[in-house]
């Protein structure tokens, strides 16, 4: 008999031998076979993205440019482990700063030239200074805060002033920080006394100073004073320009009436500090809890930042300005050539970058404290800056991870880029600037369109570089990635040479 046709139409087994594609049935691996196969499969294209990825990173190592491993061409032994050093601008000497004194090193000989030698004190800050062809400024601060100013000449160091040494120690005023102009005609010390802090100017007799060290020179052609006693000829004194002290804290206003913070803001053809306005103490506590309270997570994470960045805080950060910008239209007098006319100075924890010019002060009103001509306002704190070679532009680097390039020739913002990367900024540099400090081409057209280049090192080792033009978006490029060894972290130096 014939069986009746189910409903299945087949049983499973035949439904596995079943092929759609006749191909399949000579293809088609038993097992384990296929298990096997699978398993090369997987290794094999493993294995080829591997290869793929190294030779990508092969193809790129090749196309970077390799890194020039300079070797040292001569050495130097010294006597004294060095503290502080200075180059020359022109090259030819090197200044040490170390125990017991000074000394100088030709880079042609690679020899010591000459000394300056005082067993009681440490040479712990060293800047130096151009006066004439052949002679040099140098500005020391030692170890117990006492600033001291020298002038080197071929074959001698010559000590023209001890700034603050006095016999009452309580009464000494001490030098944190004491910095020269390139030109060597101007200084500029952060000074602390009794709990107070304030930064003062002076401009030196340079001219002066060179006729006196001829005649002492001419006199002690065979005595070389490398000692504290062989400078003991009173030089010409040095001329305090101006005295600058913190800006106050805001608080609430004790004015009445609009018409007194209208006569306290004088002709107001500048931006203001702010502190002049008609805010009342109870209005300013209000606002400020207000703020507090809406913008608590951003305030912690800048809080958090700035703790970062307070472990060697410097209290005043100042730069010295050269002709060129908006300060020819703020009663600007002709200078000699090299001459700085202005001074910018923040302080930590400011939101505000001053500008004072450098004019002598009224001789009848000598302690009335200068008022900024200038006052460049930003979003957070300052934590970093740095100017450019001709000093029209000024990069300022905040706790945010912000960096803001200011243009002087048009009082505004070049450029605001936002580089952070959970990590404090320590440092800027610019690059590709004139080799001159005045009478550049950049000076002389300051409307004309340039390209800047600022160098941004952040405390966990990364480095980003900045350009941009005006007229154009700013770019951020990232140089190097963030360092594993934290003891390694890179250090940048600029040479004008």
């Amino acid at each position: 008999e014939i069986p009746e046709p189910s409903e299945g139409g087949g049983s499973d087994d035949d439904k596995d031998l079943f092929l759609r594609d006749p191909e399949q049935f000579q293809d088609r691996l038993p097992q384990p076979y296929r298990m096997i196969e699978k398993v090369l499969n997987r290794l094999v294209d493993k294995a080829w993205g591997v290869i793929s990825e190294r030779e990508a990173s092969r193809i790129a190592k090749g196309s970077r440019k390799k890194k020039n491993v300079l070797d040292p061409t001569a050495e130097v032994k010294l006597q004294k482990k060095p503290n502080c050093l200075s180059c020359s601008r022109d090259g030819k000497y090197v200044f040490l700063g170390h125990y017991q004194g000074l000394s100088v090193i030709s880079t042609s000989s690679l020899i010591c030239v000459a000394a300056w030698e005082d067993e009681s004190l440490e040479i712990t800050s060293l800047h130096s200074g151009c006066l004439g062809e052949v002679t040099y400024v140098l500005s020391t601060v030692d170890d117990m805060g006492v600033s001291r100013i020298f002038a080197f000449c071929p074959d001698f160091i010559c000590l023209i002033k001890t700034i603050n040494e006095t016999d009452d120690i309580s009464q000494r005023k001490v030098y944190t920080k004491f910095e020269l102009s390139e030109g060597g005609n101007c200084a500029a010390a952060v000074i602390e006394c009794s709990g107070e802090f304030w930064l003062e100017v002076y401009r030196f007799p340079v001219e002066t100073w060179l006729k006196e060290l001829e005649v002492i020179q001419a006199a002690s052609q065979k005595q070389v004073p490398h000692s504290p006693g062989g400078g003991e000829m009173k030089f010409s004194p040095i001329g305090l320009i101006m005295k600058i002290r913190p800006p106050r804290i805001l608080s609430g206003t004790s004015l009445k009436s609009p018409f007194e913070v209208l006569q306290r803001t004088e002709d107001g053809n500048v931006i203001g500090s702010g502190k002049h306005h008609m805010i009342s103490g109870h209005q300013w506590e209000d606002q400020q809890a207000v703020f507090k309270y809406v913008y608590r997570k951003v305030l912690c994470e800048n809080k958090c930042k700035a703790k970062e960045g307070e472990d060697s805080p410097s209290l005043c950060t100042f730069h010295f300005l050269f002709p060129g910008g908006l300060i020819p239209f703020l009663g600007e007098t002709e200078t000699q050539s090299g001459m700085p006319i202005a001074i910018s100075v923040w302080w930590c924890g400011s939101h505000e970058l001053f500008q004072y010019t450098l004019s002598n002060p009224a001789k009848d009103k000598p302690d009335i404290e200068p008022k900024p001509n200038g006052v460049w306002p930003n979003a957070n704190h300052i934590i970093c800056s740095a100017t450019s070679r001709c000093t029209v532009y000024i990069s300022l680097g905040l706790v945010d991870g912000t960096v803001t390039i200011w243009d002087r020739c048009l009082g505004i913002p070049w450029s605001i880029v936002d580089i952070s990367d959970n990590s404090i900024i320590s440092g800027m540099l610019f690059l590709d600037q004139p080799t001159g400090p005045w009478d550049t081409p950049m000076r002389q057209d300051p409307f004309q369109p340039q390209n800047v280049c600022v160098l941004v090192t952040c405390k966990s080792g990364m480095r980003h570089l900045i350009t941009g033009r005006r007229g154009s978006d700013s770019q951020a490029t990232n140089i190097n990635e963030r360092t594993i060894d934290h003891g390694t972290l890179p250090s940048t130096v600029w040479s004008g040479h």
